[in-house]
């Protein structure tokens, strides 16, 4: 039985959001003054919402209070603080964020593609008439035919307005299932009135007795509680164990088996097993899908696809003044490996040294983000003007005109480190310092940042008063996906990562040498070589029937362990998905599958649960069902036979088992 929350002196989050709404709406007309404020929150979701080399002037409300949907407790209440501090708002700031429906980074500026700012009134509109309790239909409407509008707009009006607005994001929506409401319908079809009816029929089920929750506001409460004890599933869990055992003990795995037998799926089941100890992703809390995102990388194959994609390669860059420089990238194999070495490295630091470290880092990163978002200008001891241009997960840009158009890269590894030692009195102080031989290009620049920082240092106390402490940074593991494993030309894609990723050679005994070794800066964690640590994991996933399965090299054959992905042990999902029409599916799919056998195909070619998740589209009706998928999908397999219409026409005739 689903243990539920029961009332108590939750959603302190309620007259926050309510107060912020409220100070927004004043900034209706100053949207320049917001913007700013936004960008000093200085994280990687102002970076996402400007651009490279686009000027953003506008931003939706929901944007500002979708910073507070985003990340872990600790990191939502920094933000808190923050707009706290910059409204002179009176309210508490949060303890809890009980039933907030969460939000991806990625999502939270509401507006996507060109020209934002032509489309950011209609979200004031309805954000003042939301607030205000008047008629959103109209507004509602216009912002549902803004590109990358969906159901996230039901988020931020219950952000707005908890017990007024019901969200629709998926937990609630799985929540709504288990009451008897169908799915969620696409963007198309979600408009006013849809969404007025539906909260309609809500209140009317809890008015009766019928939804237990009084309000929308414990609903969401109750549809995270019942999604973190739903089901059962602490036997899948049981399930997965033999998975994980064998990922931990090679390292590297392949699941392979007929088209769809959900072995993404259960990829991602494995992979969250392995990060966060349970194997059911889909209704994770807020902080738990932050981690599971940040832990979890998929990638997908498919011919086009190369090293330069996969390890690293050269991308172009524009460089201002119509000037085009190539610049190495790494790939998401290499992205991963870098974080996983990361928290290796850290998680052996003493609590007291993450400590020091953690504070350090915000620190500094928020002087830079100041100085990003406020244009500031620095000198270095020559004169030479120059400004923070922008700054990534590793390392930080500065352009100076008197130096030519050409960024110049300063990694954030040696701030971090001059910060918290001795400073340098010269600039040539700093290679010693560091620990490096010689002295950098980006020298002069990063010491006269430094001595910006010395001259502030009295930020740093302001700054601590938003930290809330520190948690113990312990070994964490990291998971790589390739789906559709077969589809890439491997031996080109992994290059000399074979021997990297083989479980033997895992750590640094692995090192290789890389395509690119020659321009990896002296600073990068594979300077003197690429390896894959210990706590990186791969998963593949390949079907038996796609060409190229025959032709993969015995080199990479030898480094996973296979597992064979059977359809009869992935039905789960359809009582899972499509609760109403699982065993029907189920009576067809054995049906199908045995007169697809008589006809001479082996089960490599059996159509998996997967295909029957389409049910959902179609409201249960198999014929679609057949006609849109099954049947295409059985007529490739038997081109080039004789009397395919025939042997079509039989296995439409096993399909019709579900209506037994």
């Amino acid at each position: 039985m689903n243990k539920l929350i029961a009332p108590d002196s939750r959603y302190t989050w309620v007259p926050f959001m309510r107060e912020l709404s409220e100070r927004l709406l004043a900034y209706r007309d100053k949207r320049d003054e917001l913007l700013s404020i936004f960008y000093g929150i200085g994280t990687e979701l102002t970076r996402a919402y400007q651009e490279e080399g686009e000027s953003i002037t506008d931003i939706t409300p929901f944007t500002v209070l979708g910073t507070l949907a985003v990340g872990k407790t600790e990191r939502r209440s920094q933000f808190a603080a923050y707009y706290k501090d910059m409204f002179g708002m009176k309210s508490s700031i949060p303890s809890d964020y009980t039933g907030l429906p969460s939000l991806h980074p990625q999502r939270v500026m509401f507006i996507f593609g060109a020209n934002k700012a032509d489309y950011t009134e209609p979200f004031w509109d309805l954000f003042a008439a939301a607030f205000n309790g008047g008629d959103i239909s109209e507004a509602f409407d216009a912002v549902m035919k803004v590109k990358g509008t969906n159901r996230n707009v039901s988020m931020g009006l219950f952000w707005m307005a908890p017990k007024n607005y019901l969200s629709l994001d998926s937990t609630s929506e799985t929540y709504l299932k288990h009451y008897g409401f169908p799915s969620i319908p696409g963007k198309g079809k979600i408009n006013s009135a849809f969404y007025k009816d539906l909260m309609e029929q809500v209140k009317a089920k809890m008015a009766s007795g019928e939804i237990k929750e009084k309000d929308f506001l414990d609903f969401s409460a109750n549809a995270y509680a019942f999604s973190n004890g739903n089901g059962d599933e602490k036997e899948i869990d049981k399930d997965m164990d033999k998975y994980v055992t064998l990922l931990e003990n090679n390292y590297n795995l392949i699941l392979t088996g007929a088209p769809g037998t959900g072995k993404t799926h259960l990829a991602k089941q494995i992979a969250c097993k392995m990060i966060l100890g349970k194997s059911d992703f889909s209704s994770l809390s807020n902080d738990e899908q932050v981690f599971f995102d940040e832990h979890v990388k998929l990638v997908q194959f498919h011919p086009s696809y190369d090293y330069t994609d996969f390890v690293e390669g050269l991308r172009p860059e524009n460089r201002g003044d119509n000037q085009i420089g190539f610049v190495r990238k790494n790939g998401v194999m290499k992205e991963i490996c870098e974080a996983a070495i990361l928290n290796w490295e850290e998680s052996g630091k003493t609590k007291a040294e993450q400590k020091e470290d953690k504070d350090i880092k915000q620190v500094t990163l928020a002087f830079l983000e100041d100085a990003l978002a406020n244009s500031r200008e620095f000198k270095t001891k020559t004169g030479r003007k120059f400004t923070i241009s922008r700054i990534e997960t590793s390392s930080f840009y500065v352009f100076s005109p008197e130096a030519g158009s050409s960024l110049v890269r300063v990694p954030l590894k040696d701030f971090f480190f001059l910060i918290g030692k001795k400073r340098p009195s010269k600039v040539t102080d700093i290679k010693g310092i560091v620990g490096r031989k010689r002295t950098q290009q980006y020298d002069s620049y990063l010491f006269s940042i430094l001595e910006q920082v010395k001259f502030e240092s009295g930020r740093k106390a302001l700054l601590d008063s938003y930290l809330s402490g520190v948690d113990y940074i312990r070994r964490e593991n990291f998971v790589l996906i390739i789906d559709e494993i077969n589809r890439g030309e491997l031996s080109k894609v992994f290059g000399e990562l074979f021997f990297a990723i083989d479980p033997g050679y895992r750590g640094e005994k692995g090192r290789v040498q890389t395509q690119y070794q020659n321009l990896i800066e002296e600073d990068d964690v594979f300077y003197d070589g690429f390896y894959v640590p210990q706590n990186v994991y791969i998963i593949g996933t390949m079907n038996d029937i796609d060409r190229g399965v025959e032709s993969m090299d015995f080199a990479i054959r030898r480094r996973f362990a296979w597992v064979d992905v059977k359809v009869e042990d992935r039905q789960e999902m359809l009582d899972e998905k499509i609760p109403e029409w699982s065993e029907a599916a189920k009576r067809c799919m054995r049906s199908l599958n045995e007169a697809l056998e008589n006809i001479g195909l082996t089960s490599a070619y059996d159509i998996g649960p997967a295909y029957f998740l389409k049910l959902d589209y179609y409201n249960g009706n198999f014929d679609k069902l057949w006609d849109y998928h099954i049947k295409g999908i059985v007529t490739e397999y038997l081109r080039g036979t004789r009397s395919i219409d025939d042997k079509v026409d039989s296995l439409r005739k096993a399909f019709d088992a579900y209506k037994e």
